[in-house]
């Protein structure tokens, strides 16, 4: 399991210092993964599941399909809105757009996270009368 430490003032990074020194010492390896922003949280990744889910939901219920191209059958088809399609086809352009360099939702900081949620909502609504919030830290 993953051990972990935030540096978040002078006397923290001096702990930090003394105890990769320590855990280098004591196994001759150690591998360190940083971030400078606050990651998403584990309650904010189960949110935005419920986000796209709900989005799906309420796309379906209104008669917005999800459309692709098929060059086998030469057509369009319209196929129902799922969690994994909005979150590749409406969340990650969205989330790009606003956040160059990310490609995952776990680059993404808490405020970012809530960033993309507020403008994905905020189209939605304003654009198809659709009201989608994204859910409380409680989900």
């Amino acid at each position: 399991m993953p051990l972990g430490f935030v540096i978040n003032t002078d006397q923290r990074l001096s702990m930090f210092q003394e105890e990769l020194n320590d855990l280098y010492k004591k196994n001759s390896y150690v591998r360190v993964e940083y971030y400078i922003k606050p990651p998403r949280t584990p309650k904010q990744n189960n949110a935005l599941h419920t986000f796209c889910e709900s989005i799906a939901v309420k796309c379906n219920n209104a008669g917005y399909w999800y459309e692709i191209t098929s060059p086998v059958l030469k057509s369009r088809i319209e196929l129902p809105w799922t969690k994994e399609n909005v979150k590749s086809h409406m969340w990650k352009p969205v989330q790009r757009a606003l956040y160059p360099g990310t490609s995952s939702s776990k680059d993404l900081s808490t405020k970012e996270l809530s960033v993309v949620a507020e403008a994905v909502s905020t189209w939605l609504a304003d654009r198809h009368k659709l009201h989608v919030y994204f859910p409380k830290e409680g989900v």
